[in-house]
């Protein structure tokens, strides 16, 4: 895998969760239809970006990811 591809990943996460809610990494899986390697490699590249908050949920032991910074479409 290459970075243009982690990088095509990436964007195609974010525009995903750029709805402003809050997705666990099983919903990302199913709407993407990435694999693994795939989504890890783009949440990577989404947090060094700083574009991803990481919210842990204590109660099942897993991360939610949503965009930190939320651009509504709203008038487009």
């Amino acid at each position: 895998m290459d970075t243009n591809t982690i990088a095509r990943n990436a964007i195609r996460i974010w525009q995903l969760m750029n709805d402003g809610t809050t997705w666990c990494y099983n919903k990302l899986k199913q709407v993407s239809k990435l694999s693994d390697r795939e989504i890890n490699a783009a949440l990577g590249w989404l947090a060094r970006e700083d574009t991803l908050e990481i919210v842990p949920n204590p109660s099942t032991n897993e991360d939610a990811y949503k965009v930190r910074h939320f651009w509504g479409m709203a008038g487009f």
